[in-house]
């Protein structure tokens, strides 16, 4: 197991394995998404929104924008009231507010996926042990083969962090401790990427590129 995924299981184990219960995904997605975020509120002392909007660029499925206390967030959000209307009000014991805009364009699959990909990001910020864009890239990179994502492996810090945003996410959604079942789902029940993808309730894309990792067929 490699340093990221020990960081990862270390936070999370309890949560994620209330998510799978042998073969079949356990509660409900909606269910299991909740609890996942409010492990990542846990370990990063943050509170998180999200909100879906129009987006501009339709390349572009979420961002994260972090504010660091409550009051900085209200600031913010009075001067939106369109977006106020619909967002929790947010305790004033939290260390900072993680706000995800998602692109009301994606999928729920997509959502739900990108929901986790840009919160995982509040963990390493929230971490010791990953203070450079380098240890950063290096342990995303023993998750994810980055250059099957289309994007050259040397980049800005910001593709850096995003790479490590897909390998937790990844880690979180279709963690290392399924594999066994993932394999009997390809292998003995034959299903395709998409139908495994429809099962764990995240993109066909990150499924081929899981699948891929482990040396599973459809990867």
């Amino acid at each position: 197991m490699t340093e990221f995924e020990k960081l990862l299981v270390s936070r999370a184990e309890d949560v994620r394995m209330s998510l799978y219960n042998a073969l079949e995904f356990n509660p409900s997605v909606k269910y299991a998404t909740a609890h996942l975020i409010h492990a990542i509120e846990e370990v990063s002392g943050c509170q998180i929104r999200s909100l879906a909007v129009n987006m501009e660029r339709d390349e572009l499925r979420g961002m994260l924008a972090v504010f660091d206390s409550p009051g900085a967030f209200s600031k913010w959000l009075d001067q939106r009231p369109g977006y106020k209307a619909h967002l929790q009000p947010i305790s004033d014991g939290a260390k900072g507010v993680g706000l995800v805009i998602l692109s009301s364009k994606i999928n729920d699959c997509w959502k739900r996926f990108t929901l986790i990909k840009e919160a995982s990001h509040l963990l390493f910020e929230a971490d010791e042990l990953i203070t450079h864009s380098t240890d950063i890239q290096a342990l995303a990179k023993a998750v994810v083969d980055i250059p099957a994502l289309g994007r050259p492996d040397a980049q800005a810090e910001l593709f850096v962090r995003d790479y490590a945003g897909i390998a937790a996410a990844l880690e979180l959604l279709m963690p290392a401790h399924i594999k066994e079942n993932v394999s009997h789902w390809v292998n003995v029940d034959k299903q395709t990427p998409y139908q495994v993808a429809e099962k764990l309730r995240i993109p066909e894309k990150f499924v081929e590129i899981r699948l891929n990792q482990w040396s599973l067929p459809g990867g």
